[in-house]
């Protein structure tokens, strides 16, 4: 499609749909609706076109869409190397459908909980540098980044990969904090949850995910790499087309229930999509780290996020999901605060707002502490304010 997004539907105005028609689902593809007739104004998103295509980000992009109210407003892609029936690399998007994965086992008694130990699930593998931190790691702790393992993604992601057992290599690395006490991104973590749900499930990861997510959400064309066991990797290498992704978001604004079924349960989006670990205001755009979905600073909303600027925003506020893929550095922050937002009329007002947009754009290190966002979970970690500390890292991520 070479379409700008708005002339693509300004072409197709015969299709005018009500927000609340309950029965509508986006099983089979999403319905398209002008943007005014879901209260969005055409002619901002006409200057958004006009700045993607007169700017560097036009060879950036591969795809942008908008859903607002179930409905597809907009979809572009501009650097016209994709087109909307083709896949796209998530990177760690991937993260956020394993998470759900998890979930939805918990929901149906594969895995009895977040606070299941993760060592039980691997009974038959002699693990390297035990230590009584290692024996506390917790499904919640992969989830939240804070398991506790040495582990740096651009020192370990590519020999973990390599390795001939993924799996063994992320289980037999030192600890280096103890579980729960520190955030640190670790895509090893997050391809233990796959391999913890490639152990439980009947038939794998992959039937499970077919099953119980991508068949339900008519997701069917998608491909997925697997370790030397036949782990699909829990944190990246999912294929989808952006369209699908979407469905992804939409499944989280209706609170799991997709076509008047419960596919993964209100209270996993509610715990999931809410920071687990809080990052500070002042020194990102995203507050803070739930089950491995990122939460937004400004105003209601979360996101999965992946490198190179793979988005699923998810903007209940306003009833929106905006996707985004690209296979080089864009701002699609400034996108939302510029155009998409004003056009429908959401306004975000921060003094800090504009600098976190400038340093995002420049791809700047910066650094940010935590603290845990829940006051049981801080008692049972004897967790004390003189222990926030700073941490390194880097705005993108595998």
């Amino acid at each position: 499609m070479n379409e700008s997004g708005s002339d693509y539907y300004q072409e197709n105005q015969q299709i005018k749909l009500s927000s609340n028609n309950s029965n509508y689902w986006p099983t089979t593809g999403w319905n398209l609706s002008t943007p005014e007739s879901q209260g969005i104004n055409s002619q901002r998103l006409q200057a958004m076109d006009h700045f993607i295509t007169s700017s560097g980000w036009r060879l950036s992009i591969d795809s942008l869409l908008i859903i607002r109210n179930g409905y597809l407003i907009y979809e572009t892609y501009p650097s016209e190397l994709y087109d909307e029936s083709e896949r796209h690399h998530l990177f760690s998007v991937t993260k956020s459908f394993t998470s759900t994965l998890i979930g939805i086992a918990i929901d149906k008694g594969y895995i009895g909980g977040i606070d299941d130990y993760i060592l039980d699930f691997f009974p038959n593998r002699t693990i390297d540098n035990m230590d009584p931190r290692k024996q506390n790691i917790k499904i919640e702790h992969l989830l939240t980044m804070t398991a506790g393992f040495e582990w740096s993604d651009n020192e370990n992601f590519n020999p973990m990969w390599a390795s001939s057992d993924s799996v063994q290599y992320i289980l037999d690395r030192p600890m280096s904090d103890s579980p729960g006490s520190r955030w640190n991104y670790n895509t090893g973590a997050s391809h233990l949850l796959s391999a913890i749900l490639n152990q439980v499930t009947p038939n794998g990861t992959l039937e499970f995910a077919e099953e119980f997510l991508f068949t339900l959400l008519g997701i069917t064309d998608y491909t997925w790499s697997v370790d030397l066991q036949g782990n699909p990797n829990g944190g990246t290498l999912l294929y989808l087309r952006p369209r699908d992704m979407a469905k992804l978001g939409y499944l989280y604004l209706m609170e799991g229930k997709w076509d008047n079924q419960q596919i993964v349960s209100r209270t996993w989006i509610t715990q999931a999509s809410n920071p687990s670990v809080v990052f500070p205001r002042y020194m990102s755009t995203f507050s803070g780290y739930g089950y491995q979905w990122w939460d937004l600073f400004w105003g209601e909303g979360y996101a999965a996020r992946g490198s190179y600027q793979q988005n699923i925003f998810i903007l209940p506020d306003i009833d929106m999901i905006v996707v985004t893929t690209g296979y080089t550095d864009f701002n699609p922050i400034s996108l939302l605060l510029n155009y998409i937002f004003p056009a429908a009329n959401y306004i975000i007002l921060h003094p800090f707002l504009h600098l976190f947009i400038i340093i995002n754009a420049l791809g700047l290190v910066f650094f940010i502490p935590f603290f845990i966002n829940d006051k049981g979970l801080k008692k049972k970690l004897g967790y004390r304010k003189k222990d926030l500390k700073f941490y390194k890292k880097e705005i993108s991520s595998k």
